[in-house]
């Protein structure tokens, strides 16, 4: 009776988190030394919420992402997406379970020799028996929602930095992802272009409700998108919370975090009063 209820509320648990990491270990050889790289990593990312994961760079971010989609293993631990143990599944199943994610790379990865339009419609050729007709459709439909109204024939090269986020965005999400990746979205952009990201991640928390995970040192942005924040600190959380209780923690390594960028913005605060 007691296995049966601690199953039930397992059950329950899980229904309520998109993807959980329970326990996760990570190390890489590096030389004749082993770099361990998350130190026994549980977190839960709720369902249809915006998750950020904080962390300055060699925090392990990057390797945490990729044990979510079944690109690593852990050496220890379990990985459960969906109600799915990633670890469990084949090379196969791995193909067909990485089609429910969508993911914004860093640089937007889109292929220069294709139009904005064949981008987007790159997944739905590869992956759906859609027809010219709803493909097109669908890809009108999916760059309206994020404020690109024309310009479908040019390519890369002649698009803007924000116009690169609005296609790699639209190329993400125009399969009906149930799980958004972003890969550091607002890393090396001016400021125009990184608040242009911030308003159209904004958009897609709105108008789509998915399960959202973006990786990013951004702290103005995560306290002004993030349903919820975690802090990874070399292989460790060590926070987890709204971004109201983020921005009052007392922990030394996030109050460094916290400092740095507020010093920046009074730089800039400075130079403007005079």
């Amino acid at each position: 009776m007691k296995d049966q209820a601690g199953k039930q509320s397992k059950d329950q648990s899980q229904n309520q988190f998109e993807v959980r990491l329970d326990g996760v270990h990570k190390s890489f050889q590096e030389g004749q030394a082993r770099e361990h790289v998350l130190r026994g990593v549980s977190f839960d990312f709720p369902r249809e919420k915006l998750t950020y994961i904080l962390g300055s760079s060699g925090a392990g971010k990057s390797v945490l992402i990729k044990h979510i989609l079944g690109l690593l293993r852990p050496d220890q631990g379990e990985v459960w997406v969906s109600g799915q143990n990633v670890n469990q599944l084949s090379r196969k199943e791995l193909t067909q379970f990485r089609l429910r994610f969508g993911m914004l790379f860093q640089n937007s990865a889109l292929f220069d020799d294709m139009t904005v339009f064949e981008n987007v419609a790159f997944p739905l050729l590869e992956h759906t028996s859609m027809s010219h007709a709803e493909i097109q459709v669908s890809v009108h439909r999916t760059l309206s929602l994020l404020g690109m109204k024309d310009g479908y024939n040019k390519f890369p090269s002649e698009l803007s930095g924000g116009m690169r986020k609005r296609v790699g965005l639209a190329r993400a999400i125009i399969r009906e992802p149930s799980i958004l990746l972003y890969d550091e979205p607002t890393t090396g952009l001016d400021p125009v272009t990184r608040r242009t990201v911030d308003e159209l991640i904004e958009t897609l928390k709105r108008e789509l409700r998915l399960t959202s995970i973006v990786i990013s040192h951004d702290i103005p942005s995560a306290l002004l998108l993030a349903d919820h924040i975690a802090f990874l600190d070399r292989g460790r959380i060590i926070f987890s919370g709204t971004p109201e209780e983020f921005r009052v923690s007392e922990n030394s390594v996030i109050r460094s975090f916290v400092d740095a960028e507020r010093r920046f913005l009074n730089v800039f605060r400075s130079e403007r009063s005079e």
